[in-house]
C-alpha cells in the first residue's frame, strides 16, 4: 500500500516539473514528424 502511494506521489510531483506532460513527450518520440 506504502508504495503505491510512493508511486503515486512521484507521478504527481513529475508533470508538476515539466511544463508540457509527459504523453506530449513521448508521442513525438514514438511518431517523428517526416523531415525533409
Amino acid at each position: 500500500e506504502n508504495i503505491v502511494d510512493e508511486i503515486q506521489e512521484h507521478e504527481f510531483v513529475r508533470p508538476l516539473l515539466p511544463p508540457t506532460p509527459a504523453d506530449d513527450i513521448i508521442i513525438p518520440f514514438q511518431t517523428p514528424p517526416p523531415m525533409p
